[in-house]
């Protein structure tokens, strides 16, 4: 019985690395053909991350993770396609998530320019900084899942827009990890 429940709890975590995987690739192919299928639109920052926020506020509770949102700034507004920079504070909000570790606290912070997420967790060292925006490139932890395409995504969605992403790592006491999108100016 103890065998079988092994096998049943590695399949479904197999299972669940497929269908992560396979929905990371549709968001990228999305992504990549998303200014054909869609016109920009004003965007208000601060309402995409209290709906993003909102989503994830239930797996954070069942992890035992602080999720919290902090809006520093009021009508942030950028110019874009509200559902890829939804997919974009996703994929961030959702690495802070899985990478964190038990017991981690994230903010969902909207400042002047842009959006951020910042966790307290284990960080990013600094010889993958460089790579963890390239398709594939995975920096976690062995055994830890994930299909390397999250950061990617918003790397891309950050280019199609005319912003930035920014990597902080770590933040404090050699822990902890900011990663925002941001525009250089406001555009609307």
């Amino acid at each position: 019985p103890q065998q079988l429940q092994h096998l049943l709890s590695a399949a479904s975590r197999t299972t669940e690395d497929a269908v992560r995987l396979t929905e990371q690739l549709l968001a990228l192919t999305r992504v990549e053909h998303a200014r054909e299928m869609h016109s920009p639109e004003r965007v208000d920052l601060g309402d995409l991350a209290r709906q993003v926020t909102q989503t994830h506020l239930l797996r954070a509770h069942q992890q035992g993770d602080d999720l919290g949102l902090e809006l520093l700034d009021q009508n942030v507004l950028v110019q874009g396609v509200a559902m890829l920079l939804q997919e974009a504070l996703s994929n961030l909000l959702d690495n802070a998530l899985h990478h964190g570790g038990p017991d981690t606290h994230v903010t969902v912070r909207v400042v002047a320019h842009g959006v951020e997420v910042e966790d307290d967790g284990p960080g990013i060292a600094p010889e993958h900084q460089a790579h963890v925006f390239e398709r594939f490139y995975r920096a976690a932890a062995p055994g830890v899942s994930g299909s390397g395409l999250g950061l990617a995504i918003v790397q891309e969605i950050a280019r199609q827009h005319g912003g930035r992403v920014e990597l902080h790592s770590p933040l404090a006491k050699g822990r902890g990890t900011r990663i925002g999108l941001f525009w250089p100016v406001p555009q609307v």
